[in-house]
């Protein structure tokens, strides 16, 4: 074999291995990037789910408040009727979310 033909595989050598490893390391860090990239969405999505969540739980809490203070003032009324307190309290998505749930309806859309 000539010195021409070995100087050639030996640089062809050394080439492919420096593109192997920047190619490794290239892969390395798109990964890292990747990972990190998914966990600060992840975080987001978190946030806004937890902020949506609570949100929802206030308004079902003062809902149930509302509807606890209209059930009182029926309950000392005799003259009301079930479809009276219903139609008081129809605006109050806990009221028709509960209600939905004795019907098997719920339509919260949560």
């Amino acid at each position: 074999m000539s010195i021409c033909i070995k100087a050639i595989l030996i640089i062809s050598s050394i080439v492919a291995l420096i593109t192997a490893s920047s190619m490794g390391i290239s892969i390395y860090y798109q990964r890292l990037n990747l990972v990190k990239t998914i966990e600060g969405d992840m975080m987001a999505v978190r946030q806004i789910a937890e902020n949506l969540v609570s949100i929802h739980l206030e308004l079902w809490k003062t809902e149930a408040d509302m509807t606890t203070a209209v059930l009182m003032e029926t309950m000392h009324n005799p003259l009301s009727s079930e479809n009276e307190v219903v139609s008081e309290t129809e605006t109050m998505g806990s009221i028709n979310f509960f209600a939905g749930l004795r019907t098997g309806r719920t339509g919260s859309g949560i």
